[in-house]
């Protein structure tokens, strides 16, 4: 019994779904509200306790662009591979400590999102930067990476078109010597509250306009240019 009614057999298989955090395809149209989901453009699926996300692969939601899975439990990205006309997607406050599992890369072709400009994953388990380098972001502008457990930039690839890069709230202790390299368009780019005693290895960053260290631990602003 659910709210006081009854459930059918296809009412407890999809409460157990959810309960589970499996997001189904006839979870999803419920959801939406519709027969079919091959015209929607915009998905909001926060706080759903959405765990596993392997329905994306199986439906026809090839118009997606905009979608929104703040506040769950998702683990990886592998289950979006084919949202292949998604410029905005956000998945802060999951569980993800690497974009795609180190056992689907070695036994698949790398994910690629063709279209995505902006993606947030603020406030996950993130550790490494080659974690998140390992899905190809050919058109990505926008980068939110705070409020993870990184600590120390490493070499951003395939991310030629990035514009914002926010670091905030890691503990990022050093920056590597290729670490920005690539970034060429690059134009703002914030690293507060962390840990950093140093900021050197900007060169590469030729079209920065915007630098914010505030709450870091540099004492050397020399190395900035700055007296």
């Amino acid at each position: 019994v659910l709210d006081g009614v009854a459930n059918t057999l296809k009412e407890y298989s999809d409460s157990r779904e959810i309960y589970l955090g499996l997001l189904t395809t006839d979870i999803l149209l419920q959801h939406v509200g519709k027969s079919n989901l091959s015209s929607i453009t915009k998905l909001d699926l926060r706080n759903c306790k959405i765990k596993n996300i392997e329905c994306f692969d199986k439906t026809e939601l090839n118009q997606l662009i905009i979608l929104n899975m703040d506040n769950n439990n998702i683990n990886s990205v592998e289950g979006l591979r084919k949202l292949s006309n998604l410029k905005f997607l956000s998945l802060n406050n999951n569980k993800i400590e690497r974009l795609v599992s180190s056992n689907y890369m070695s036994n698949n072709l790398p994910i690629v999102f063709p279209k995505l400009e902006e993606l947030h994953l603020g406030g996950n388990l993130i550790q490494r930067i080659p974690d998140i380098s390992m899905v190809k972001f050919p058109c990505l502008k926008l980068l939110f990476l705070n409020n993870n457990k990184i600590n120390k930039i490493e070499r951003f690839n395939a991310m030629p078109t990035l514009i914002e890069l926010i670091l905030n709230k890691n503990h990022i202790k050093t920056i590597d010597d290729d670490g920005f390299d690539g970034l060429y368009n690059l134009k703002e780019l914030q690293i507060k509250e962390n840990c950093l005693k140093s900021i050197v290895n900007l060169n590469a960053l030729t079209s920065l306009r915007r630098l914010y260290l505030t709450s870091n631990r540099i004492q050397d602003l020399n190395e900035l240019g700055v007296s």
